[in-house]
């Protein structure tokens, strides 16, 4: 995926189980037609990001915006991310054909430890 830092590592979750890390805070954005940004994802952390609709996806600075040509993501689909250490990332999304959301849920550690 060309539309993310170097430092980011991006895993497909679809159609499989998340696994056994406890959800932390949910960053919920309305995606339409107009790019939107999250809040800063801090460095050296995980998070779950999930859309209920085909939209387009960017990770970057405060600066960068998704645009029809960023990387597309498919509703119903999850990506585990990982960010690197020491740095701080946004995601901005723009819809594919239709609005919807998209969900970015931090993950605080493993349930059985």
């Amino acid at each position: 995926m060309a539309d993310h830092k170097s430092d980011i590592s991006i895993n497909s979750l679809y159609n499989r189980a998340i696994g056994v890390l406890d959800a932390g805070t949910t960053q919920k954005l309305t995606v339409s037609g107009t790019s939107v940004r999250s809040t800063v994802l801090t460095g050296n952390a995980t998070y779950v990001i999930s859309a209920d609709t085909n939209l387009h996806i960017v990770f970057g600075t405060v600066t960068d915006d998704a645009t029809t040509d960023s990387h597309i993501m498919f509703a119903g689909e999850s990506w585990v991310v990982h960010t690197g250490r020491g740095s701080t990332y946004y995601v901005s999304a723009i819809q594919d054909t239709a609005g919807g959301f998209l969900y970015i849920t931090e993950q605080l550690g493993d349930r059985l430890g």
